[in-house]
């Protein structure tokens, strides 16, 4: 929760502040999002190993090695692992749009409050 207290605080700092706590699961999201689609790479080549197209076989080795993948990586692994981050993405998912909820609220509580000393349901404490 955010108090504001200071009473020559200025709307821009307190919504920058809040627009930086956002940008942390942003960034998360796209890290989470860049991890998956690296799985499905992933899978894509070790099924294409297993085709009986000659050139499939060729790409899919090409795309194992330049993944950095060892023999050992299976289908079961990598499901594990994608399974771990769908649930990381929704946590993840929930957490910035909790934020961007309590952003909204804010700006709505500014743009009502002129000159008026109030609480918002999020938490913040105005004091103009």
């Amino acid at each position: 929760m955010i108090e504001l207290t200071e009473t020559d605080k200025k709307y821009q700092n307190m919504k920058d502040e809040l627009v930086i706590e956002i940008a942390e699961p942003d960034i998360k999201l796209n890290q989470t999002n860049e991890k998956i689609s690296t799985l499905n790479k992933m899978a894509e080549a070790l099924i294409s190993l297993k085709s009986e197209d000659p050139g499939s076989r060729k790409l899919a080795k090409y795309e194992f090695v330049k993944l950095n993948m060892t023999e050992s990586t299976s289908l079961d692994q990598i499901n594990e692992e994608f399974l771990r981050l769908q649930q990381e993405l929704g946590n993840n998912l929930d957490e910035y749009e909790e934020l961007a909820r309590r952003l909204e609220t804010f700006v709505k509580v500014l743009n009502t409050s002129k000159g008026v000393n109030q609480k918002s349901d999020m938490g913040i404490l105005l004091f103009f």
